[in-house]
């Protein structure tokens, strides 16, 4: 792990520290201040991270060796995604009110379209990484996986392999589905339930 790897897995830490600082002003000190210190502890601190990071290490999509001696840029993606990975019940928050989740990953990177419906209970391992277009359904217990890490025959170490999800519009997703790495749902498609995509895979054609 490299020595810029090491400092940022320290982020979650440093949020929580935050946060629980926060909750000390909202008992102590000011509820409205404690408040409004909180909300952007949670969900505030780690995007601006993001864009700071984003600065000196881009997002990009392939394939990446892992193990080296050069930072990857998906690790300090990662831990900014750490607390909401861990406690999703923060983000089910988010898709009580309509429109605000799918604001909420705008603000990631995503590109999401119009009157898409979350349901309660879904799970994103990369808030960065998914293309949804308009009148959109996710069902029950769905689970993007924009990265998959795996090692290879042809190269040395372990490979990340980073790509986008791409659902176009009309689209209906079957509870209980799973989305590999650069896998796409083709415009006005029905994705039966349980139904898993694996890397680069097309459905709808």
């Amino acid at each position: 792990m490299t020595k810029t790897a090491r400092v940022v897995s320290f982020f979650p830490v440093f949020q929580l520290l935050m946060i629980i600082g926060s909750f000390y002003l909202l008992i102590n000190q000011s509820f409205l201040g404690g408040l409004l210190a909180v909300t952007f502890c949670i969900y505030f601190l780690p995007i601006l991270c993001l864009y700071f990071h984003n600065y000196f290490f881009p997002y990009k999509e392939g394939k990446f060796l892992l193990n080296t001696k050069h930072y990857t840029f998906w690790w300090g993606i990662h831990q900014f995604q750490l607390l909401f990975i861990s406690l999703p019940f923060l983000e089910g928050i988010l898709r009580l009110c309509p429109g605000l989740y799918s604001f909420w990953l705008r603000l990631w990177g995503s590109k999401i379209g119009k009157n898409v419906y979350w349901t309660p209970s879904i799970e994103i391992l990369d808030r960065t990484s998914l293309e949804i277009g308009s009148n959109v359904i996710i069902g029950h217990k769905v689970i993007f996986l924009p990265h998959v890490i795996m090692k290879t025959k042809s190269e040395r170490g372990l490979i990340l392999v980073l790509k986008k999800i791409k659902i176009e519009n009309n689209c209906f997703i079957g509870a209980g589905s799973r989305f590999g790495p650069g896998s796409i749902i083709k415009e006005n498609s029905i994705l039966p339930v349980i139904t898993d995509l694996k890397i680069n895979e097309v459905f709808g054609e």
